[in-house]
């Protein structure tokens, strides 16, 4: 249930974005934002700390090492986006979702070679 949190449930036709974004614009009904506010809320932050630990050593390419300081920020990114889905869930309403790339990045990288 966390995943639909980020990635949402069901797809909306004709929203696929270019190569690098990672898929079509999705979105949740109410109930589904309730049950997934319910759950972010069930989290605690020694919970969200040892996932986040658990996180780093199986995907050691996907998260940098550990730091002290990345977990604290983590932690208020998470909060935030559980208080944004229990303000949702509050008023009934659903969520539109869409996950994409910072291309910046990129273009950063490529311009070094």
């Amino acid at each position: 249930m966390l995943i639909n949190a980020v990635m949402g449930t069901t797809s909306i036709e004709g929203t696929k974005g270019s190569f690098k974004d990672f898929g079509p614009v999705k979105y949740l009904v109410p109930s589904e934002t309730q049950q997934i506010s319910e759950a972010l809320l069930q989290i605690s932050e020694k919970e969200f700390t040892k996932r986040y630990e658990e996180a780093c050593v199986l995907n050691p390419d996907v998260y940098r090492t550990l730091w002290d300081e990345e977990v604290d920020e983590y932690w208020y990114i998470f909060q935030c986006i559980s208080e944004y889905y229990r303000i949702a869930a509050e008023e009934t309403r659903g969520m539109l979702l869409y996950l994409g790339c910072f291309y910046g990045v990129d273009f950063m990288w490529e311009m070094q070679e």
